[in-house]
Order: C-alpha cells, then sequence, then structure tokens
C-alpha cells in the first residue's frame, strides 16, 4: 500500500494546466457543461468516452456537481492531475523497486479521492494503511483520524462514481447496468450528503466505515453504505 501512496502522491504533484485545452474543447462541444467547474468529479467519467452528455441540461449537470458530497478530508478535494484508472493492474514495477503508472486513458484533473477509490475495495486496515502513507508523502499529519476521512472520502467517491456518475454519463460500468436516471442520483446523492454530515468529528462512526463497508456491495445498494453511517 505504500508504494501505491507513494505512486498516486507523485502523480498528484504534476502541473494541472496540461487539462485545460480539452476542458474548453468540452465546453464548446456539450453546453450542458459550461456549469461544472474545473476539478468536479463528473470530469474523470468524460475522459474516454462524452456520448451521453447531450440528453442534459446545463441545470441538471450543475445540480448533479453540486450535489455530490464535499470531502470530509483536508485533502480528499484537492484539484489534482490524477491517472483516473489507478489499481495494481495499472502498474509495474521498475527492477529499483520503483512503482510507476502505465495506461493513462482515464487522465484528467479531478481531486484526490476521485484518484484513490481503485483501493477503496481493500480491507479497512489496508485503506488505513494506504491513507497514512498518502498523507505522510504529501508532507500532511498521518494520523487515524485524517487517515480514515481520507478513506470515507474514497469510499463514497466509488459509490458515487460506479453506481451513478459512470451510469448516467455512459461510460460503461463492470457492474451491470442500473437503469438509474437523473432524478433517483440526485435524490441518492442527497441522501449520502445526510448520511456523510453524520460521519462529521464522529471518529469512531468515521473508524466504523472504514472498516465494515464493502464497496462493491454499497455500489449496488446504497442503503448498506448510508446505514453504516449513520446507524453506528
Amino acid at each position: 500500500m505504500r508504494r501505491m501512496a507513494d505512486l498516486a502522491a507523485r502523480l498528484h504533484t504534476a502541473p494541472t494546466d496540461w487539462c485545460d485545452s480539452w476542458q474548453e474543447e468540452m465546453y464548446q462541444q456539450h453546453p450542458c457543461l459550461h456549469n461544472v467547474p474545473v476539478g468536479s468529479l463528473i470530469w474523470p467519467c468524460l475522459a474516454h468516452y462524452d456520448g451521453g452528455l447531450d440528453k442534459y441540461t446545463v441545470e441538471q449537470m450543475q445540480q448533479l456537481g453540486k450535489t455530490i458530497p464535499e470531502a470530509l478530508s483536508q485533502i480528499g478535494d484537492e484539484v489534482v492531475s490524477i491517472h483516473g484508472d489507478l489499481h495494481r493492474g495499472n502498474t509495474v514495477l521498475t527492477a529499483d523497486g520503483v512503482l510507476l503508472s502505465i495506461d493513462f486513458e482515464f487522465s484528467s484533473v479531478s481531486q484526490v479521492r476521485q484518484d484513490l477509490l481503485y483501493n477503496s475495495w481493500e480491507s479497512g486496515s489496508n485503506r488505513r494503511a494506504l491513507c497514512t502513507s498518502y498523507l505522510k508523502a504529501r508532507g500532511l499529519p498521518g494520523n487515524q483520524q485524517e487517515a480514515d476521512l481520507l478513506a470515507v472520502d474514497m469510499i463514497v467517491a466509488a459509490v458515487v462514481h460506479f453506481r451513478l456518475l459512470r451510469e448516467l454519463l455512459s461510460v460503461g460500468s463492470p457492474l451491470p447496468s442500473s437503469g438509474i436516471g437523473i432524478t433517483q442520483a440526485l435524490s441518492e446523492l442527497s441522501q449520502l450528503n445526510r448520511a456523510v454530515e453524520v460521519l462529521k468529528g464522529s471518529p469512531e462512526r468515521c473508524a466504523h466505515v472504514v472498516d465494515e463497508t464493502d464497496v462493491w456491495k454499497c455500489i449496488k445498494d446504497t442503503d448498506l453504505l448510508l446505514d453504516l453511517c449513520t446507524k453506528y
């Protein structure tokens, strides 16, 4: 987990202006994106495929972006250059023991939590270890409380990404299509917002979510994550 955390930290220190021309092109091609800010969790869903946008209005996309739960950790919503598909299958280990990333087709400018989400289906202890190492690699306090906040951020980001955003924007998902539309997605995001609010100022609840969440099950049924957040 330390090598993956160090790799992510290195990637996240790269400049972000390389993405400016692509985003400007997307604004011109798809008017519905005009109010989607740089760094939104929406952008990674469009890096590889943007064919599902024309059915949405400016207002719908703006509301979608605003309803995504805010990060709990200090660094979770920091806008950075992201790999977009950062998991073990997209890394190689050099003879010197340095982990490198490959396959950048989903790269964009988004948020720290978005790039860490592929590690959210690790065990609770591995999630915590990854986030602790990442924080230290970025020169931030790596105490358990802050590590757990970042781990919760990546868990929530995974559910939002795979269950809702990829479904809405027709990128394709490793799960069968759920048929979720914009109205249901906004409703589920609102519920997630309320659940995440409950975690603020409660290290015990955060630790419980980090230790007990089965992300794949929560992607299929967000009520499981809501219960973990609110019924501790």
